[in-house]
């Protein structure tokens, strides 16, 4: 059995020395229909989440686990089938989301008054399960991810610390798959043109109505080669050796298709290899994803009408003279951290988004300002604004010095107060703008009305 093993080792080699040079991986060359090596990491995720959730406090979060890994066991048997099934349609991709949206719907039936801040934040990022029906699926992860993150700061702030453990390993498992998909499926799942398995078949074993094949038995073994000639030096030792290879090559006979393809895929390869050099090794792309983003410079500058500022770190003063924005023009401002920004005059729009710890100093926007998926943001308006839109933000003071005339309308934003200058120049004091509301019926008008959710503390 010497022999068999050494003949094994070879063909991982191949494999590994195959996917080196650009072939294909070494499942799509079956008909088995198992998780590619890329899921391991968020499986492993999945169990840590799962082992968290034997000390949460509440019983119904115990009891949804297994169904929260169900919905993204449902996702890898996509994946499994991608490799042996022709590109979804649209329409296909519905049907698949659908069964995901069933699953996912058992679950919010389930939450309780005591764990809704929880469940919100699961049915959120259950959403990202959704991306191996999109062909650019990182924007939707992290868009469940964003919105899973805002709606668990309230179990944050319940101070439950087995409930937050479970929560962060949940988060810890979205990330992990947010990461192997951009290293993995930046452009959605590799569907197989050629593939022998039907979208029939992947959606009733996606829906649980029917359990998953594993491909086509393999042939009947082969009748083994007559034993090569016998030599007159040495009838005993060739008549030994023939039977030893009849021995072998009948226990390995299911393997000879695989030893041959990879061997035919790899001298294919070989071929359009330049021999006299080395083959080096390729560099993760995780470690090159840093360097990527340390070469990243600043930009100001103008692209068509709208001005672009981007990727500014610790300027304590950047300023736009007036006349250099002209009010047919807006500002976009993006990525920048511990920055002060002065805009003076009058601009179209004004627009900052994924920014931190900025504080922006305006005149007059024609048309409003918005501010997008930023954090410790101070923004003071000295003439006018007739709107302004803040979204998916944290940490937000608004100042109005003349012109209190403003639209605010704010989504998915914490700790988000107002003030102006009073007639005797100080400032007032700060209001806050409310993040929860309550939804009541009312018996005169016949209708649910929601109001802010006034919370008194101490």
């Amino acid at each position: 059995m010497n022999n068999a093993q050494e003949i094994k080792n070879a063909i991982t080699i191949l494999e590994k020395v195959l996917a080196s040079l650009g072939g294909a991986p070494a499942q799509t060359q079956s008909n088995e229909l198992v998780d590619p090596p890329t899921l391991e990491p968020f499986k492993a995720a999945l169990a840590q989440f799962v082992e968290a959730s034997k000390n949460v406090t509440e019983q119904s979060l115990k009891d949804i686990t297994p169904q929260i890994v169900k919905v993204f066991e449902q996702s890898f048997v996509v994946v499994r089938y991608s490799y042996h099934t022709k590109k979804t349609t649209p329409e296909q991709n519905k049907l698949i989301q659908k069964a995901f949206t069933d699953s996912i719907t058992k679950i919010a039936k389930l939450q309780s008054a005591n764990t809704q801040p929880h469940f919100k934040a699961i049915l959120e990022g259950l959403n990202t399960s959704y991306w191996v029906t999109i062909d650019t699926p990182i924007q939707s992860i992290e868009a469940g991810i964003d919105a899973a993150e805002y709606n668990g700061l309230k179990v944050k702030q319940q101070k439950v610390p087995e409930n937050s453990k479970w929560y962060d390993a949940f988060i810890h498992a979205l990330k992990t798959l947010k990461e192997l998909v951009s290293q993995n499926y930046k452009l959605g799942l590799d569907w197989n043109p050629k593939g022998n398995k039907t979208f029939e078949e992947l959606l009733a074993v996606v829906k649980g109505e029917k359990t998953q094949t594993q491909g086509p038995p393999p042939p009947p073994p082969r009748q083994p080669p007559p034993p090569p000639p016998v030599q007159q030096a040495a009838p005993q030792q060739a008549a030994t050796q023939g039977a030893s290879k009849d021995l072998l090559l009948a226990q390995l006979n299911q393997g000879e298709d695989i030893v041959k393809s990879k061997c035919i895929q790899i001298n294919l390869v070989l071929k359009k290899v330049d021999k006299s050099k080395p083959i080096e090794p390729v560099e993760p792309k995780q470690q090159q994803k840093p360097q990527q983003q340390a070469e990243v410079a600043p930009v100001r500058e103008i692209q068509n009408d709208t001005w672009v500022l981007e990727n500014y770190t610790n300027e304590s003063y950047i300023e736009f003279k007036e006349g250099e924005i002209d009010m047919k023009q807006s500002l976009f401002v993006q990525n920048c951290v511990n920055c002060g920004i002065q805009i003076r005059g009058k601009v179209k729009t004004i627009v900052f988004q994924k920014c931190s710890k900025i504080q922006v100093f305006f005149d007059q926007a024609v048309t409003g300002f918005e501010l997008l998926d930023s954090k410790k943001v101070d923004i003071r308006i000295f003439q006018e604004c007739p709107s302004l839109t803040i979204n998916n933000s944290e940490q937000v003071h608004v100042t109005f010095d003349k012109n209190k005339q403003c639209q605010i309308i704010s989504s998915k934003t914490m700790d988000l107060n107002i003030t102006y200058v009073q007639d005797d120049g100080e400032l007032a004091k700060d209001q806050n703008v409310p993040e929860q509301f309550i939804t009541l019926w009312d018996p005169e008008t016949k209708r649910f009305d929601t109001k802010p959710l006034d919370l008194q503390f101490g």
